[in-house]
């Protein structure tokens, strides 16, 4: 099998502790899967892996995308289908958008881009991301601290984030982690075609020290980063303290500047309105948009 090593999250050197606790909320959306200043280099990314139902699950929304490439992207995605054959995998059952993916995140390098699609076939037949049930992290769901509210004016799937819902002294690690995998795993399944990122609204509204959880979003960097690269959008900021605000100017210059781009602080409710649309929009944040998840849901409904 292929080797597989867990990427970390690079540390904000230089960046006093206190600025550490207050930014714990927005790491796991500034540290990007493709930067290989923040992560390990021989990390996995994700690919469905198991047995061919499982990849065409996985791949559905991707299937009928017509990509236009450039002459380095064709090429190396070429390279990376027949490195995958001579390695025994049926490349023809992984997209194109996935081997584009990968090549990114390893800077168009074929070989690496197919030690972490191997690796991450690998994961994907041990760890079972696939086969996470709603009821398995029911737990997490009741907690309403993430769900998905429709999609972005780009049609990728949006999950609303309120991080003031969130308690470390009552989360199971292990559960929470396999919740977001299940957040990401369903709505890769429910993206249209030329889709394959998801992006995110993060209410700090009435966040605090006590909301901030470094351990988990340590381990979700470290699956995030091997197994979800460039499934990250856009990440939209509301309802942040001054403070966040300031030390984000700080830590940015550190931030690969891909990265950086994706994280947006809007200084108003009518900013998000240059992404999202109003019927999308949840009304507490401008919109039109009532919806309030019942029982074990995560809106799933609206994507």
């Amino acid at each position: 099998g292929a080797a597989r090593t867990r990427g970390e999250a690079a540390g904000g050197a230089g960046v006093a502790a206190e600025a550490e606790r207050t930014l714990e909320g927005v790491q796991y959306e500034m540290v990007d899967s493709e930067d290989a200043s923040l992560v390990g280099e021989d990390v996995a990314s994700d690919v469905s892996g198991g047995g061919g139902d499982e990849r065409a699950a996985v791949e559905e929304e991707e299937k009928e995308e017509v990509i236009e490439m450039t002459a380095e992207e064709k090429s190396s995605s070429e390279a990376l289908r027949q490195l995958l054959v001579e390695g025994g995998e049926d490349a023809a059952a992984i997209s194109t958008r996935t081997l584009l993916r990968f090549l990114k995140a390893r800077q168009y390098d074929p070989e690496r881009a197919c030690m972490m699609l191997l690796g991450t076939l690998e994961w994907r037949d041990t760890y079972r991301p696939q086969d996470i049930s709603i009821e398995e992290v029911g737990t997490e769901v009741l907690r309403r601290h993430s769900y998905f509210i429709g999609r972005d004016l780009n049609g990728r799937p949006l999950l609303a984030v309120f991080s003031a819902n969130h308690n470390p002294n009552e989360r199971d690690l292990n559960t929470m982690v396999r919740y977001v995998l299940f957040l990401l795993e369903s709505a890769t399944r429910r993206m249209i075609p030329g889709v394959w990122q998801i992006s995110l609204i993060f209410d700090y509204e009435n966040f605090s020290r006590a909301n901030s959880d470094l351990t988990l979003i340590k381990e979700l960097v470290g699956y995030t980063s091997n197994h979800y690269p460039e499934r990250m959008g856009q990440t939209y900021l509301v309802n942040y303290s001054w403070t966040l605000s300031a030390l984000y100017k700080v830590v940015k210059p550190l931030l690969d500047e891909r990265t950086s781009k994706k994280v947006i602080f809007c200084s108003g409710i009518d900013e998000l309105k240059d992404h999202v649309s109003t019927d999308v929009l949840l009304t507490k944040h401008g919109g039109k948009n009532t919806y309030s998840p019942q029982g074990l849901s995560v809106g799933l409904e609206n994507l």
